[in-house]
């Protein structure tokens, strides 16, 4: 894929975009995406660099295994469909290289198995132990891709773990 343009793939941004570029800042966060689509890891990749994260992609789930234990990814974003093995099996394997109980691997999840919002709700709802804390469907929007990897990023605090109107 020619990554010049690769923003002919992108749709044009929702909203201000200036306020997208400076709210969304991923300095320095480690991403894995592991998916069998080289064009998907090529966008993806894109996007995300260009956000400033430092990213790997890879087509090969030995590969991203490899990686992982050097480079141990805080954000992990996998095809569920992977040849050989499937994402619920690879995020499993990738958490058990993690040595260090303060670091905590936050995963998102792509597919094409769904693609309407209220089905991926339901997905999520029906397999919240299986580890990923967010469904995207595929062909995903990167300012919703961006905005989750942002959002997983944040530190879980009391402040910002829920969001309730009102007072107490």
């Amino acid at each position: 894929m020619d990554l010049e343009h690769a923003d002919l793939l992108v749709k044009e941004c929702p909203n201000n975009c200036d306020s997208f570029d400076s709210l969304f800042s991923l300095q320095g966060l480690r991403v894995l995406i592991v998916d069998g689509d080289v064009d998907t890891l090529d966008i993806f990749s894109f996007v995300l660099q260009e956000k400033e994260a430092e990213v790997f992609g890879t087509t090969s789930i030995a590969e991203a295994i490899a990686k992982a234990s050097i480079w141990y990814p805080d954000v992990l974003i996998c095809n569920i469909s992977l040849p050989g093995q499937d994402g619920y099996a690879l995020l499993h394997e990738l958490r058990g290289l993690q040595t260090d109980p303060a670091r905590n691997l936050s995963a998102i999840a792509v597919t094409t198995l769904l693609r309407q919002q209220d089905s991926l709700k339901l997905l999520s709802q029906n397999f919240p132990l299986e580890g990923f804390q967010k469904y995207l469907p595929k062909p995903t929007d990167v300012y919703e891709l961006v905005a989750v990897v942002a959002e997983l990023a944040r530190p879980q605090t009391p402040t910002n773990q829920s969001f309730t109107s009102g007072g107490n």
